[in-house]
């Protein structure tokens, strides 16, 4: 484990529910169409959850993250992939299994990517308040569909992501070469999600200080 994981795994642990309905975004308090409620301690929690590792990321409310998340600081790990991916102005990007859509706005927001929110338990009517409200309707679109169902057409997409949310439908090994067909020549598959860290990947963590998920990135993130 990082010690970014470290982090960021004492930082969810240590707080309990309290009662806030509203979120921070520029400044501005909004009414907030979020799934959960707020860290007990707003002014704590949000010095633990900045990270100089994560400079994008720690511009977000951490009230708004705590209130919308669905598991780890998904703008964390977006962040993260996009330290090791190129992404560009009106690129699309298919994020699949995007839960609350945290990361699309956050690909919008600092990426100016066109990014398609697609989710199974998140209603994309659910979604939309929140796309609106972070002032990214013009280039988040919200989708309901199953992973084995993708409703796009071949080719579409320059880049698919997939945030702490591929173990769920991506487990079977034909799986990669199905949702590949979505994405256009030379596009980047980039997916961060579990895994266990043998102790071989530990030694080889001592001289390479990239962690085991980067390594098979950079392997990995070209689609066919």
């Amino acid at each position: 484990m990082t010690a970014a994981h470290e982090h960021e795994s004492r930082t969810w642990r240590e707080y309990r529910h309290a009662t806030d309905s509203h979120l921070l975004i520029d400044g501005r308090i909004r009414p907030s169409h979020g799934r959960g409620i707020s860290p007990a301690d707003p002014t704590r929690f949000e010095m633990l959850a900045a990270h100089a590792s994560y400079p994008r990321a720690s511009r977000y409310d951490p009230r708004w993250v705590y209130l919308n998340h669905m598991g780890p600081n998904v703008l964390w790990i977006a962040e993260a992939l996009t330290q090791v991916v190129d992404l560009e102005p009106g690129m699309r990007i298919l994020d699949l299994g995007c839960g609350t859509a945290l990361s699309s706005i956050f690909l919008a927001r600092e990426f100016g990517a066109q990014v398609w929110a697609t989710d199974l338990w998140v209603h994309p009517s659910e979604n939309w308040p929140r796309i609106c409200e972070a002032g990214v309707a013009d280039r988040v679109f919200p989708m309901h569909a199953e992973a084995h169902a993708l409703p796009f057409a071949d080719g579409f997409f320059d880049a698919i992501v997939s945030f702490d949310a591929y173990h769920y439908f991506g487990t079977d090994v034909r799986y990669l070469a199905y949702v590949s067909r979505f994405a256009r020549s030379g596009a980047t598959i980039g997916v961060v999600d579990e895994m266990t860290v043998t102790r071989t990947e530990r030694a080889r963590t001592k001289s390479d200080r990239r962690t085991p998920f980067v390594r098979s990135l950079r392997r990995l993130s070209r689609a066919p």
